[in-house]
């Protein structure tokens, strides 16, 4: 196996988790599990922030 800083270490790893997420079998866990996350008030409290954050330093107040 290549060493982990290799690109095509890297490469063989997105391909993999592409390859996984593609499942039939996977892919609806993950749109769940993904649905379930974004819907939660802790992530659009989180992103909210985010937001707010970007806007401000954007227009440098």
């Amino acid at each position: 196996m290549a060493e982990k800083n290799n690109q095509e270490y890297k490469d063989a790893l997105i391909d993999m988790a592409g390859d996984i997420a593609s499942n039939p079998l996977v892919k609806p866990i993950i749109d769940q599990l993904v649905y379930d996350f974004i819907r939660s008030p802790e992530c659009k409290k989180a992103f909210g922030e985010y937001a707010k954050r970007k806007i401000t330093d954007k227009l440098g107040l």
